[in-house]
């Protein structure tokens, strides 16, 4: 109870007034009803609602499925870890899309108390990261109710927002307190930086991904075991977004990628009336001309995008602070050609720090470029 009182204080603020006033104003009063295009909106973190991932509820859902085997295998799993003196398997990432298994280990009581605390905190709902946008609920209502407000003022404008800082990949749906779906939230995953399968290495990656579904009806998609980027192809009728997988381990040559580098772990479209449903799509290769620089050990993280994309978007390592998606988008949206105007908002989600504020308008765009 304490948790959740906490999370939804109205006190606690992620972006502050002067943000959230600035958004309402650029989002909302500056466009005719009949407006069209996008209104982007890059911030450092995850928006969308991620509570605790329920592993039981992801066992369930399987069987349920008709997927008995996969049902009794992670149950197997489950139980084994919270038994000390078990052996369990510690999945560690490899070359996407396989993995490498190491020796055999055992569970140790401080590998079966930090499950159980896992455990709990998905069967009862209990938030366990408050260092988030998950950590200021009622904040997040302020900006979803703007960007509502946003989408009334302008129908046929649609509204994607784009974060990060979790080294895991998400897609899914941002919601007003009263469940009114605003807008799809995409995440990129980091370059570099371990994420969940460092931290929860005793759990196969698909049964990971599932339990975050389960506790999350409006996550689409969760990709918790690779590494790499979020690369968008943005057009004024539609967006199609791409995860793409890179390979950190793999050694290489520059201008010779691995065969893993670029691969395509997840596609998404989007329409404008339809922009708070990710839709499955398939990979388009838009990635294709980018493989010389998506492979980390062959230029460094620091260089990645310098075969200018028409649009990338990325999450690169230990940047979910300071430089954001929306400085990205900023800096490549430039070229970007959409047939009309569009929007871009960025902000910076650090308490107590000054806002810094972006916003961009592309009008009047060469159809030819």
């Amino acid at each position: 109870r304490w948790v959740e009182t906490h999370r939804r204080q109205e006190s606690k603020r992620m972006l502050g007034e002067e943000q959230l006033r600035w958004i309402r104003e650029q989002s909302s009063g500056l466009y005719s009803k009949d407006a069209s295009g996008w209104l982007l909106v890059g911030q450092p973190q995850v928006v969308q609602e991620l509570m605790s991932p329920d592993y039981f509820k992801a066992v369930k859902l399987a069987r349920q499925a008709g997927q008995k085997e996969v049902a009794s295998y992670w149950s197997e799993i489950l139980g084994n870890l919270t038994r000390p003196g078990k052996l369990y398997t510690p999945f560690l990432p490899h070359s996407p899309p396989s993995f490498i298994v190491s020796a055999l280990e055992k569970v140790t009581f401080e590998v079966r108390n930090s499950f159980l605390v896992e455990l709990a905190a998905g069967m009862f709902g209990i938030q366990l990261n408050l260092d988030s946008w998950t950590g200021y609920v009622a904040e997040r209502n302020r900006l979803a109710e703007a960007l509502l407000a946003a989408r009334r003022a302008a129908p046929k404008r649609g509204i994607v927002v784009y974060g990060g800082d979790s080294h895991n990949a998400w897609a899914g749906t941002l919601r007003t307190a009263s469940g009114q779906a605003v807008a799809a939230d995409f995440d990129g995953m980091s370059v570099t930086s371990p994420g969940l399968e460092r931290e929860h290495r005793w759990v196969p990656p698909a049964l990971e991904a599932a339990a975050w579904r389960a506790t999350n009806p409006d996550l689409v998609w969760a990709e918790t075991s690779q590494r790499g980027l979020m690369l968008v192809h943005l057009e004024r009728e539609v967006q199609h977004l791409e995860f793409i997988a890179v390979d950190i381990l793999s050694p290489g040559e520059p201008g010779e990628p691995s065969a893993a580098a670029g691969r395509c772990l997840a596609a998404f479209n989007l329409t404008p009336n339809e922009s708070h449903m990710p839709r499955r799509s398939t990979c388009r290769r838009i990635a294709s001309e980018l493989r010389p620089s998506l492979h980390p050990q062959a230029h460094g993280p620091t260089k990645l995008g310098e075969q200018r994309p028409a649009l990338l978007i990325s999450r690169r390592a230990h940047q979910g602070d300071v430089q954001m998606s929306a400085l990205l988008l900023a800096g490549l949206l430039a070229g970007a050609c959409l047939g009309g105007s569009l929007a871009v908002l960025g902000l910076r989600t650090l308490p107590g720090a000054l806002p810094k504020l972006w916003r961009r308008q592309y009008q009047h765009c060469d159809e030819r470029s």
